[in-house]
């Protein structure tokens, strides 16, 4: 997670110092953006994505957290 947040803070600030905009999700709008102009898409783009785990976690929260994701995913299709 912290890495995709970096990745997302760097296209943010590429796009404040005028290098270009860039497609991201809806829930970046709060990380912090200086000089950046948020404006959504219509009709709205739907992506794909994944979710990544240590196969021998032995979490219940993470167990959950897969259960939930997985079946929004499911809903959504």
């Amino acid at each position: 997670m912290l890495q995709g947040a970096e990745i997302e803070r760097t296209l943010i600030q590429a796009v404040a110092a005028g290098l270009g905009v860039a497609l991201l999700a809806d829930q970046v709008k709060k990380l912090p953006h200086e000089d950046v102009v948020f404006r959504p898409i219509s009709p709205k783009v739907m992506m794909e994505s994944c979710i990544t785990w240590k196969a021998d976690h032995p979490a219940s929260a993470l167990k959950a957290y897969i259960n939930i994701v997985s079946d929004r995913g499911t809903r959504m299709r």
